[in-house]
């Protein structure tokens, strides 16, 4: 009698044991991690060749402490921030937006844009970024503001910037492309006003 509650004690332990490694091991199985670049080849014109063209230099591109992390940033009710857990920036973003800004602008303005050294005289951007994240929704939203000083001289005015993009898809990857498309927007409002060599 011992022996046969035993082994059926022994027999549910190895159940359990059995179960419990069949759990372990889905668990151990997550989503694949995702990467992200802000690329829109639609919106960005080729590269201009830099031959005698003026200069404009773009300053280190300010963005809110909330979005400078690897995470991709989903802006819920409330003023809620959700933070990707399998979709992130390929890079810091800083880094992809200034890079995107400058080529944008290099194109639209027929200037040569620099973001690493200034020389006194040129002409100077300066970007903040206030808000650029997507909402549960699937809408895209970007406020900034941005000066442009023109021959060095800090006299340039702040403008102010906001819209907004429904994504085309309401998922990571179309959240990027909005941000893209939206940076390139921003763009084409500076290059407006960037006056004409």
């Amino acid at each position: 009698m011992r022996m046969s509650v035993c082994s059926g004690v022994l027999r549910a332990l190895l159940c359990l044991l059995f179960a419990a490694g069949l759990l372990t091991g889905c668990a151990g199985k997550s989503a694949p991690t995702r990467f992200y670049l802000l690329s829109a080849d639609d919106v960005l014109p080729a590269a201009v060749p830099q031959e005698a063209r003026a200069v404009l230099w773009l300053e280190k591109v300010e963005i809110p402490p909330y979005l400078d992390r690897p995470n991709i940033v989903v802006r819920g009710d409330a003023g809620r921030i959700y933070l990707a857990e399998f979709d992130y920036w390929a890079e810091p973003l800083r880094d992809s937006i200034s890079r995107m800004l400058a080529r944008k602008l290099a194109g639209d303005t027929n200037r040569a844009v620099v973001t690493e050294s200034y020389a006194a005289g040129e002409d100077r951007v300066k970007i903040v970024i206030l808000r650029l994240d997507a909402s549960t929704d699937g809408d895209v939203t970007m406020e900034a503001m941005w000066r442009l000083d023109s021959g060095g001289a800090d006299t340039g005015e702040w403008h102010y910037f906001v819209n907004r993009l429904s994504a085309q898809q309401n998922n990571y990857s179309g959240y990027v492309q909005a941000h893209s498309r939206l940076l390139a927007l921003l763009a084409e409002d500076i290059a407006r006003n960037v006056p004409a060599i």
